[in-house]
């Protein structure tokens, strides 16, 4: 998986991000970052890849993968979920 790298100094995280943060955009320039660190293709990652979303801000992150994942209650991205026959987990929350 990826996500944020928090910065730390002798041991302690002062709280800061480092590289890229995980929301909206950020989501599919890590995957790409991560692609090419490894010098692979990102459409490998994306064949047969799972991604999971619950903000509009999402989107790009989603329409980037095989099997995109809408979580929560975001009405607007369940409509585009539904419209593309993805799966929606809705919260009971």
């Amino acid at each position: 998986f990826l996500s944020i790298e928090l910065e730390s100094v002798n041991d302690f995280y002062t709280g800061k991000i480092t590289g890229i943060q995980t929301i909206g955009e950020g989501k599919l320039a890590a995957v790409h970052a991560y692609a090419k660190n490894l010098n692979i293709n990102p459409a490998i990652i994306a064949k047969g890849g799972y991604a999971y979303g619950d903000h509009i801000s999402d989107l790009s992150f989603l329409n980037f993968v095989e099997h995109p994942v809408v979580v929560g209650n975001n009405q607007e991205l369940i409509a585009i979920a539904q419209t593309n026959h993805w799966q929606v987990l809705e919260s009971e929350i």
